[in-house]
């Protein structure tokens, strides 16, 4: 079993993307004399802070049995072989599409349908991580072959 933790970056990034989001809020609400709205703005904003980047991030770990991907500190998702649909792309992230799986979450059950993995390895297909993915789940790779070697014909 290896596990994969999300980039300290991408942690940054979403920090100071989120600031600015929060900062514009303020700003509006300052602007239009809604001090009270400003004030819960920076309440949500500390808590995001707090959440994310001190409890929070992302890991991945790739075991014979399927993937478990974690959102810390409340979710995690476990997601056998045979549950992944294909890969694939969401916006800029790419991934895996899954079948169905259960978000486990103090015990309630919610479809999540995406597992970034471009977010733990920059080209993951090539890296250890896709190697590993390969290695337990090579269906997932034949599609992409084939549409390769037609695309080779042409």
């Amino acid at each position: 079993m290896n596990t994969y933790y999300e980039p300290i970056f991408f942690r940054i990034l979403r920090f100071f993307y989120y600031t600015f989001i929060y900062t514009l809020m303020f700003g509006m609400g300052v602007l239009m004399k809604g001090y009270w709205f400003a004030f819960f703005v920076v309440i949500i904003w500390f808590f995001y802070v707090v959440h994310y980047n001190y409890l929070g991030g992302q890991s991945i770990t790739i075991a014979p049995d399927g993937i478990f991907y974690y959102i810390k500190p409340f979710q995690k998702i476990q997601v056998g072989w045979d549950g992944f649909q294909k890969t694939g792309k969401i916006l800029f992230r790419e991934g895996l599409f899954i079948k169905e799986s259960y978000l486990i979450a103090n015990g309630k059950a919610l479809y999540i349908t995406f597992i970034p993995l471009s977010t733990f390895a920059k080209n993951w297909r090539d890296s250890d991580l896709g190697q590993q993915i390969k290695q337990y789940a090579p269906h997932l790779f034949e599609k992409e072959k084939s549409a390769q070697s037609a695309e080779e014909e042409f």
